[in-house]
């Protein structure tokens, strides 16, 4: 027996409100096709800010540009590591799309890539990484890296935030 429900947020006087927890359809964030755009990473070059931070409380879908930003002749594989910190309590799972084979504006929605499942107060990380075909095809290797935080349990809302940090390059 469940001494909370996840789903119930108090609000003072007026009662109970429901929340939900999981993806929300139809709104930014609550389909692989509405992500949010956290912006671009560089996966093969080290710029002096390389890394994204990024709040939620609910479950969201998210998408980083990886960017191929070292055209030399020596191959340079692109990667990049999400780090999500739930709130005590709270247990959100971690998931990671890319489509090595796509082109850079693919967004891949289907085959995970990478996943971290621990269970609650443990800190969940995925790394990816894919190789710069820069020989044998020269083209563009930037991606677009699709990123699922899911509820797992324990409250979400309003209060309790998640943290995600997304790092590209960490070869």
């Amino acid at each position: 027996r469940a001494l909370f429900d996840s789903s119930i947020t108090p609000t003072g006087d007026s009662g109970p409100v429901a929340t939900t927890c999981g993806m929300k359809a139809g709104s930014q964030g609550g389909a692989c096709n509405m992500a949010s755009d956290l912006g671009s990473v560089s996966g093969d070059s080290s710029p002096s800010v390389n890394t994204i931070t990024f709040t939620g409380s609910t479950s969201q879908w998210l998408y980083v540009n990886v960017s191929e930003d070292s055209h030399s002749v020596s191959e340079s594989d692109l990667s990049l590591k999400a780090t999500l910190t739930g709130p005590g309590g709270s247990n959100y799972d971690l998931y990671l799309y890319v489509d090595p084979s796509g082109t850079p504006t693919t967004h891949s929605c289907q085959t995970e890539s990478a996943q971290s499942t621990n269970a609650a107060g443990m800190t969940d990380e995925a790394t990816i990484s894919w190789d710069d075909n820069q020989i044998t095809q020269p083209n563009d290797d930037t991606r677009l890296v699709s990123i699922k935080v899911e509820h797992v349990s324990g409250p979400c809302g309003a209060g309790n935030d998640w943290s995600l940090t997304v790092v590209g390059n960490v070869k």
